[in-house]
This record gives C-alpha cells, sequence and structure tokens, in this order.
C-alpha cells in the first residue's frame, strides 16, 4: 500500500473502529485497575510505571485510563491534537463515523418533534464531529439549518464526509470549529438556536465539565430554544430493585441472559 495513512478513507469507518479498538482502547483497558485502585495504592502503581522509585516527588495525578496508558497529563482529545498524534486524529474521526454503523439512523429522526420547528430554524450539533448526525437529519429535514460546532482539529476532515452526501445542501448546513459568535458562511452571525443538540458528547466528561458546558449553553439560548441530549445510560449489572419506584420516562431496561 502506498499510503497506509489513507488507507481508511472513503470506507464506512468499522475498519478504523477495529483498529483504534486494538490499539488505543486496548492499551487503555490495560490500565483499568490501575485507574480504580485508591489512590495510596494508584500513586505506588504509577510511580513504579514511570519507573521512578516516587521517594523525592509527588506522585502525578491521573484521571483517567488513556492518561496512564499514554503517560500524558492532557485529556484525551487535547492528546489527540498534538502533531505527532495526527495520524490517530484522522483515524478518530473516521471511528465515528464507523461507530454510527450499529445505530438505527432513524432513532435521532423521529425521537424529537423536528418537524414541528419553523422553516429555516436553526439547529446546533454542539460536539458533533464531522457531522455525521446532523447530515442524517439534514437528509430527512431539508428546510432546517444545521450548524455543527466543535473544536478546529475535530472538523478537519468533515469535508470529506459530506462530499459523500450530495443530497444535503451547502446552504443549509455548515460545519464550524470555532467559537460561535462569529460570521459563519452562508449564515451570518449565528442568532440563538431553535435547538442545541448534544449527541454522544456527554458521556466523555466529568459531571463538572457537562455543567459549564450546559451552563454556556444555557447563557446564549433564547427563552424558546430548546436542549436534546442524545447519550448512553450505563444500567447497574444487576437488577436495582428500587429501580421501580421512578422510573425514567421511555426507557426500556434490559437485562443480560
Amino acid at each position: 500500500m502506498t499510503a497506509p495513512e489513507k488507507k481508511h478513507d472513503d470506507t464506512d469507518g468499522v475498519a478504523a473502529l477495529v483498529a483504534m479498538a486494538g490499539d488505543d482502547f486496548l492499551k487503555a483497558f490495560g490500565h483499568l485497575s490501575d485507574q480504580l485502585l485508591p489512590t495510596r495504592e494508584r500513586a505506588v502503581t504509577v510511580r513504579k510505571l514511570l519507573d521512578g522509585d516516587g521517594n523525592d516527588k509527588l506522585p502525578k495525578i491521573y484521571k483517567t485510563r488513556c492518561n496512564l496508558a499514554f503517560r500524558t497529563e492532557l485529556g484525551y482529545f487535547d492528546w489527540l491534537e498534538l502533531s505527532e498524534n495526527k495520524a490517530r486524529l484522522t483515524e478518530f474521526g473516521r471511528v465515528m463515523t464507523g461507530a454510527r454503523g450499529w445505530e438505527v439512523s432513524e432513532n435521532i429522526v423521529d425521537a424529537f418533534p423536528w418537524k414541528d420547528l419553523a422553516d429555516d430554524s436553526i439547529v446546533i450539533d454542539v460536539r458533533g464531529g464531522v457531522g455525521s448526525t446532523s447530515i442524517v437529519l439534514a437528509q430527512a429535514y431539508p428546510d432546517l439549518c444545521f450548524v455543527v460546532e466543535d473544536r478546529p482539529h475535530a472538523v478537519q476532515i468533515a469535508p470529506t464526509v459530506c462530499a459523500t452526501r450530495p443530497s444535503v445542501s451547502t446552504a443549509k448546513f455548515n460545519i464550524f470549529g470555532q467559537p460561535r459568535m462569529i460570521e459563519v458562511p452562508g449564515f451570518g452571525a449565528i442568532p440563538a438556536p431553535a435547538v442545541y443538540l448534544i449527541r454522544g458528547c456527554t458521556h466523555n466528561w466529568p459531571d463538572e465539565d457537562v455543567v459549564k458546558m450546559l451552563r454556556h449553553l444555557r447563557n446564549a439560548a433564547a427563552p424558546a430554544t430548546q436542549l436534546v441530549i442524545v447519550d448512553m445510560l450505563l444500567p447497574l449489572a444487576c437488577v436495582d430493585d428500587t429501580e421501580g419506584d421512578e422510573p425514567i420516562p421511555g426507557a426500556c431496561p434490559l437485562t443480560g441472559p
């Protein structure tokens, strides 16, 4: 192969997902015990991993398995954006496309009354990556306007993804990698949207960071702006006898065989 770094280009992303599962994810899983150990024991383990005796320096504080696996104090996404991880970052974008493959696209299409929004209503896809979710919505609701916002590095491969979906109007769809309150081609200065959409994002961050994120959105929202969060809820490994007291509306809990 003359250009192995392009082997996942123009694919459905599943091969990229398998490759990253055997690389980044597997390395991180190998440090699960170290990350879950009590602080005192974890500190000793970290010092040993760093090949130091730990007698004359404070232990580094590792908050996640990825920090341990890759010997970094950066968050995973900051680490991905380092210049030496350019190939990993590109692969991650493909992985997110591949991850959509096991989902039913109609779920997001039918889960919210998008059809009730006025024509040209703006939907801001917060941390929307390459725009996979908004592309599905834009195809189903062509009269709405979609703005995908993410970090600049995260959206750099988005144009190649959008190019494979010619039915999406570029006049109604923008992917944007900068703070919101500036001019956006095709939109001008973006007003408060009709909907903030946050899909597959909140599970990546600690609760306190999610609260900050939501507070920023609330401060920028109009009185009628709606918030749609699409994410996963991890059930307990065993049956919870109390969950029937206050069931989550719409939840369909399933237990393992």
